[in-house]
This record gives structure tokens, sequence and C-alpha cells, in this order.
């Protein structure tokens, strides 16, 4: 075959560190123009993103030559070394260690872009009706991870001697 086609399609989740409520409404349309920047050098496109104070949602193509964990590794280390450049209330920002990939159906593209786009909505003013937790949970069950370890996906915030807010 001469050519090759794709059409690689992931939905993309990870939290800020110990979900703490760092994103607000500041930085937010800024942060997701970064983000969305750093996957286009890969050649990925950005269909959709958007999230609450403690997490993000990202839908965007994912190029056939270029790792997915290479790819979230600098949009991840150049959205949060950008977030630490906004103020000294930022200075302690971080992503959670891991992240969520899950692949997506074109064909039910609309319904994913929807649910993305009303994350604020879905969640309810400061996590009220689901929180990140909740919501990253019925996930992993939905994509066939039911014995996932909690202890690992969402670990507890450190001592006080650690400084996060």
């Amino acid at each position: 075959m001469p050519q090759s086609y794709d059409r690689i399609i992931i939905h993309t989740t990870f939290s800020t560190k110990y979900r703490q409520p760092w994103i607000d409404e500041t930085i937010e349309p800024e942060l997701h123009k970064v983000m969305t920047s750093c996957f286009a050098n890969y050649g990925a496109i950005v269909l959709e993103i958007n999230g609450t104070p403690d997490h993000v949602h990202i839908v965007h193509t994912l190029p056939r030559t270029k790792a997915l964990a290479t790819i979230l590794n600098d949009v991840k280390s150049v959205s949060s070394s950008w977030i630490k450049t906004k103020g000294e209330q930022y200075a302690w920002f971080g992503w959670q260690d891991g992240y969520g990939a899950f692949s997506a159906d074109y064909r039910k593209l609309d319904g994913l872009l929807t649910y993305v786009r009303k994350q604020k909505i879905h969640h309810g003013l400061n996590n009220q009706l689901m929180d990140f937790e909740q919501e990253y949970t019925r996930m992993l069950i939905a994509f066939g991870y039911p014995d996932f370890n909690p202890k690992y996906q969402f670990p507890d915030v450190p001592g006080p001697e650690v400084r996060l807010l």
C-alpha cells in the first residue's frame, strides 16, 4: 500500500497534583492554549479541551509516528512550567504523575466533545455533583480496569509540611 492513513483519536485526562484546585478562571484559557500548542508541536490536533479547577480533559488526535507518552510528558512539563510563571500563588503547581488515555470512536465523537465541553456543568460548583476521583473511577471501569488500585490512582495529600495551596 503506497500511502498510510490513520484516524487515531484519544480522550486524555489527568488531574492536578493531589487534585488541588489550581486551575482558576484567571489562567484556564491561556493554559488551554499553551497545552494545545504543545500538542500541535507534535502534529496532534486538539479537538476539545476543558476541565475543572482540579483536572483537564483533552480530546486530541495522535499522529501514527509519535508516542503518546512523549507528547503527554511534554504537554504536562511545559504547561506546569508555564503556570509557575503566572504568580507566586502558582509556585507549587504540579500535575499528577499519571494520566488516563482512552481510544475514542470517531463515529461517536460529537458526544465525547459535548461531554468534555460540559465538564463544569457535569461536575457542578466545587465538584458537588461529581469529583474527579468518581469520574475517573467510572472511566477506568468502563474501559475494562475494574481492579485498579485507588491507592496508586489517588494518593493522599502529604502531611502539613508540604505546601499545596
